[in-house]
């Protein structure tokens, strides 16, 4: 979000846009709602143990399309078997001393925060909450018999529920995601071509403010839902794969367009526009009304008369700059022709399971040792105390730790608030209020029914999701902990107060012990795009199979990281350390660089679609001053001081973005000539 959009949008504000409906939404919340009440009514006629996490499972592996909600629930009951079966034979072969306890709890908290990192597909967390989950069950002094039970219960039951998720969407499921992600980029741009309308006054728009909410509201939904959609079509791994590089692209320069129009609409002097700023409008509405018709412009190439030079999108005019970005958006639509017809998606080659730097990255052997720490340290709490009631914080740990320290406390507010909303509010609210007066299971069936339609409401809001699952997470906890009507408010108060001890540990570790913060994290993902176009230039396509691939893999993470800067330019706000004001100063105008390098990208993309089976070599002149300058500038970027005065660094990195958006353009210009 822009910053002066961002100071004048407040909380109260975006939380409502937030929990609007939209389409799909209610759709979804009642299939959820359904296979949650299909899975209670199970377990409580079988009495069968764990409940609470087997429920839960379908707010986990909950996708829009019956195959996918089947293959992510396979995937995590995979993994959840492993994690179990890991930790017993640990049991096992060390006969199940307290010590080699400690040791495993640390080694697989260890092996959970490396394979977050590295591991591209899911099931890394399933891992861990499993293996650790089972470790702790040792220290409860049972029958063997009966732990072993305990450790398989959850990923039994678990099954129930992904089997009630996938049967749900299989029988009410009826979306193609293509079609989907259509309609949400329509409703973006329709929004903003009928503001455009109303700015320029013309006769059958919507009034001016009405049409104003409407960009507001698609500018404060985020990314978040179209990238879901845009996941959902690379896990099918159908279509052309072209499409969703496209589109991953495409993506931040359409909500750049969207911040420009939602500035445009703080505009106080709107109504009163010049003849001449309502003609430049009425321009912009006309392209707007191509791109909406056709997203990817294969069919009807917008003139060159609806983007004229406009003026210095610098100058601080919002309509200039709403003009520049629908500029880069004409600029980022593809240059092959791209079929979606159902008899043209083919399989795509499955993509890997680990990220290419895996054993070379030092910062991901940092993350696992710090979530390896943080989690043995609360196992050693618990246990010396004698309380394992608030066990809670090793699993909080694994869910809270994350890369940096917005995302951290992003997540940490986040599970506060749905443990407070969820657990307290609703797990206690129930049993003061509501269970002594239950007495069928169909009662307590449609108090289920109401707290899963509520959670998974909020679980599909583009920013507040994990608030939902949260909400879900702690009510099943306390009301399917047991199958008589709970009495006692001794296990959520002891959950509380592990949620409690988690943040307090994840706060020192990741907070204030070497902390990574979000600008600094877009700095390095920046100079990574920036890198990669560089080695994208030096390899010889026309040479053989393996230079090939090698091309389409960097074409493939140069997309998933400018869509990445997008995201972590959204966990900005939540940085409360002292550098947190220039942070927000910084993260704008680095991501106007990265769509800048996005540009170029799509430059390369364009040159290479001009001639492809000419050699890089006949304008290796151009090639090899483009890389030169491309490794120039991330080394720049990943070198820039991080405690220098902070009038010198706000300062100097708007005139880095300045000079990059001129050498690039220049650079597009050699190489796309008109």
């Amino acid at each position: 979000m822009n910053r002066a959009l961002n100071a004048r949008v407040p909380w109260l504000e975006l939380i409502r846009q937030e929990l609007l409906p939209f389409h799909g939404r209610l759709a979804g919340s009642l299939r959820t709602m359904l296979a949650a009440a299909i899975a209670v009514t199970a377990t409580m006629i079988f009495h069968l143990p764990a409940a609470a996490p087997g429920v839960f499972m379908i707010f986990l592996v909950s996708y829009e399309t019956p195959y996918l909600t089947f293959t992510s629930g396979l995937y995590s009951l995979i993994f959840q078997v492993m994690g179990a079966v890991a930790a017993l034979l640990l049991v096992i072969a060390t006969d199940n001393d307290p010590m080699a306890r400690v040791l495993g709890m640390a080694l697989f908290s260890f092996m959970t925060g490396f394979l977050l990192r590295t591991m591209r597909r899911r099931g890394a967390m399933d891992f861990g909450v499993f293996a650790l989950n089972t470790l702790a069950l040792w220290d409860l002094h049972r029958p063997p018999e009966q732990l072993v039970r305990l450790a398989m219960w959850p990923a039994a039951v678990g099954a129930i529920g992904v089997m009630s998720a996938v049967a749900i969407e299989y029988c009410f499921a009826r979306r193609d995601p293509y079609y989907a992600l259509d309609k949400e980029f329509e409703e973006r741009i329709l929004a903003v071509e009928n503001y455009l309308h109303a700015y320029a006054g013309d006769d059958g728009a919507p009034h001016l403010s009405l049409a104003a909410h409407d960009v507001l509201r698609f500018s404060l939904a985020g990314q978040g839902r179209m990238l879901a959609l845009l996941d959902e079509i690379s896990n099918r791994r159908e279509g052309p794969q072209e499409y969703t590089r496209e589109l991953h692209l495409l993506l931040p320069h359409l909500f750049r367009v969207l911040d420009r129009a939602a500035s445009l609409t703080l505009d106080e002097n709107a109504a009163a526009a010049t003849p001449e700023r309502r003609a430049r409008a009425r321009r912009l509405a006309a392209a707007c009304a191509l791109f909406r018709q056709d997203p990817l412009l294969q069919a009807t190439p917008p003139a060159d008369d609806l983007f004229p030079s406009a003026p210095d999108a610098d100058s601080g005019d919002p309509l200039a700059q709403l003009e520049h970005a629908l500029a880069d958006l004409r600029n980022m639509t593809p240059h092959a022709a791209l079929s979606l017809d159902a008899s043209a998606r083919v399989k795509q080659p499955a993509p890997p399971w680990f990220v290419a730097d895996m054993w070379t990255e030092p910062a991901y052997l940092i993350f696992g040792l710090k979530i390896s720490f943080c989690c043995t340290l609360g196992y050693i709490i618990y246990m010396a105390l004698n309380w394992p009631g608030i066990s809670t914080c090793v699993i909080t740990v694994l869910v809270t730790g994350l890369n940096t320290t917005g995302a951290i406390s992003q997540k940490l507010i986040f599970r506060f608030v749905g443990s407070f909303l969820g657990g307290v509010i609703l797990g206690i609210g129930s049993i003061i209020f509501l269970f002594p007066h239950m007495d069928t299971i169909t009662s307590f069936v449609l108090l289920v029914c109401a707290v899963s339609f509520l959670a998974s409401w909020i679980a599909r809001s583009p920013h507040f999701s994990y608030i939902g699952m949260q909400i879900a997470f702690s009510f099943f906890l306390i009301a399917l902990g047991t199958y008589s009507a709970p009495v006692d408010m001794t296990p959520a108060r002891d959950r509380l107060i592990g949620l409690g001890l988690a943040l307090l540990l994840v706060w020192v570790m990741f907070l204030e012990i070497n902390p990574t913060r979000t600008v600094a994290e877009m700095r390095t993902a920046l100079a990574q795009i920036l890198a990669n176009q560089a080695r994208l230039l030096a390899v010889p396509e026309s040479h053989g199979r393996d230079k090939l691939r090698a091309a389409e893999r960097l074409r493939d993470g140069i997309a998933r990281d400018l869509v990445g800067v997008r995201s972590m330019s959204e966990l900005v706000p939540y940085e409360f350390s002292s550098r947190s004001d220039m942070d927000r100063e910084q993260h704008a105008d680095l991501l106007e660089l990265s769509l800048a390098a996005g540009s170029l990208f799509l430059a390369l993309e364009a040159w290479r679609h001009q001639d492809p089976d000419a050699p890089f070599a006949a304008r290796n002149v151009v090639a090899q001053s483009l890389a030169a300058w491309s490794r120039q500038l991330a080394s720049s970027i990943v070198t820039l001081q991080e405690h220098v005065p902070p009038g010198a660094d706000q300062a100097s990195l708007p005139a880095r973005v300045a000079a990059a958006r001129a050498n690039m353009a220049a650079c597009m210009k050699q190489l796309c000539p008109a």
